[in-house]
């Protein structure tokens, strides 16, 4: 692995990764079209529905990036005989038993717009130069086959990351959702992640409130001990491991809930027969037993983690002082596989929760949704891979993309409803790819828990407070 990191020139490399990266993005262009809200047939990988008869598609058409330039050259072909191709195409119907349509790009859904084989393009072309860029950062300077192993690990978690987070951006600016089929296995994924390698995870919290390391706990079991020892309760380790261990159970208890259908009309209906809708909904709803597979699952995963990982693994210093990393700020012990889990989890929660809350908020204040519940799902799954840290961070970042988003589109689009999910993306990119500065700039804050606490009151508070006079102020508009 380090004769391959160190050895191969250094445009080999970049060039293997971009290939893999390109590689990478085709896929997730086959997914946005796949699990979009109204599948579309962008994708060279994606069928023609059987009523349309649509161009012949190369192969040539299916290699990455400079693909979409044969696809764009069909289009404009087909464009210039419109006539002639329907007539084609009419006959081609008729040959195949009169269940084709004639030949229209408007029947073929994803192609009405002649130029949308440019955002594939990009989108491939940027994807796998992001790729390599990180590549290139985490590796450099790497001397030593363990650092070489940790740099891979690192590129690799952030790759997956970055694929999810496109794939969920590309969908919700499309059709304003976030698949199921994006937020699910990457929750899944996040916290095996994390409990496979520990040291992708940022400690929750640092306590006591001391920045010089001599009397910090970074690790979750020894802070689970002491907030016992405080609390006068003289606790086992086994028993603080278990407790840690019902904790990530009830957050993934938590999270499996979320996901399920839970509209409860009490209010309209009375508890009981909200209760027995309720339930009907659930047996009813296709994605009610893939969810409680995966709770299950999950369940039996936390058990044999928790349970088989009782200690305390040192792994020495990771910092990115010397390794070039640059990924991770100094802290000297790295967390068991049940410490790295616990710690994704609390990102899981910690994501999930803001989101939510603003939800209520919001509908309490204005009694619209202020935020779709694709949002809360992929904030959870953003603090599951990169900590809450990184989800609190992508959630004060997000709106400033958005009203950069917002001011440019009202230039060319009156829609007034705004994707948050892609913003809430590009701010957990922004974090990963400076990880060091937030992490230093922020961690008096971040190690300080009353101000963690008081900071949540007082925001929701605040944004409690502004959304009511909006409210009243556009009420009272509308009577004047």
């Amino acid at each position: 692995m380090l004769n391959w990191i160190s050895g191969t020139p250094g445009a080999a490399q970049a060039t293997v990764v971009f290939l893999l990266g390109a590689v990478f993005a085709a896929a997730a262009n086959y997914f946005v079209d796949r699990f979009a809200w109204t599948p579309r047939c962008r994708s060279p990988w994606r069928r023609f529905p059987a009523n349309v008869v649509g161009p012949k598609r190369r192969w040539t058409a299916r290699i990455p990036v400079v693909g979409w330039l044969e696809t764009a050259r069909v289009r404009f072909e087909k464009t210039e005989n419109v006539a002639k191709n329907r007539k084609l195409s009419r006959k081609q119907g008729e040959k195949s038993g009169g269940g084709a349509t004639a030949f229209d790009f408007a029947t073929i859904p994803g192609w009405e717009n002649r130029w949308f084989w440019l955002r594939p393009l990009i989108v491939e072309a940027v994807f796998a130069a992001l790729l390599t860029w990180r590549f290139c950062v985490l590796t450099d300077g790497v001397a030593t086959e363990a650092e070489a192993g940790r740099a891979l690990v690192f590129w690799g978690a952030e790759t997956i990351f970055y694929w999810l987070a496109l794939c969920m951006t590309l969908v919700d600016f499309d059709d304003y959702i976030i698949p199921d089929a994006a937020v699910i296995p990457g929750a899944v994924l996040g916290l095996t992640l994390a409990a496979v390698f520990p040291f992708l995870t940022v400690a929750p919290i640092a306590w006591p409130l001391d920045l010089t390391g001599a009397a910090t706990t970074n690790d979750v079991f020894l802070f689970a001990a002491l907030l016992s020892e405080r609390c006068g309760w003289d606790a086992s380790p086994g028993v603080v491991r278990w407790l840690v261990g019902a904790g990530i159970a009830a957050i993934w208890t938590f999270w499996a809930f979320a996901l399920l259908e839970r509209r409860f009309p009490a209010r309209r209906l009375g508890v009981r027969k909200a209760a027995a809708i309720f339930c009907r909904r659930l047996r009813r709803s296709t994605l009610t037993p893939v969810i409680a597979a995966v709770w299950a699952l999950g369940l039996v995963g936390i058990a044999v983690v928790v349970g088989g990982d009782g200690s305390v693994e040192t792994l020495g210093s990771i910092s990115s002082s010397g390794g070039g990393l640059g990924t991770r700020t100094t802290f000297d012990r790295a967390l068991s596989g049940s410490g790295g889990l616990a710690n994704a989890a609390v990102g899981l929660f910690v994501g999930a929760t803001i989101i939510w809350a603003v939800r209520i908020i919001g509908r309490s204040a204005l009694g619209v949704e202020a935020m779709g519940f694709g949002d809360v799902a992929a904030l959870g799954v953003i603090g599951a891979f990169i900590g809450w840290q990184g989800a609190v961070v992508a959630f004060f970042v997000a709106p400033f993309f958005g009203l950069v988003f917002g001011f440019l589109r009202r230039f060319s689009d009156k829609t007034p409803e705004i994707p948050y999910g892609p913003f809430l993306c590009g701010g957990a990119v922004l974090y990963l790819a400076r990880r060091e500065q937030f992490d230093a700039y922020l961690a008096p804050f971040f190690s300080d828990p009353l101000f963690l606490v008081g900071l949540a009151v007082v925001g929701f508070a605040l944004l409690w407070g502004l959304l009511t006079a909006l409210r009243v102020a556009k009420s009272w508009a509308r009577r004047g």
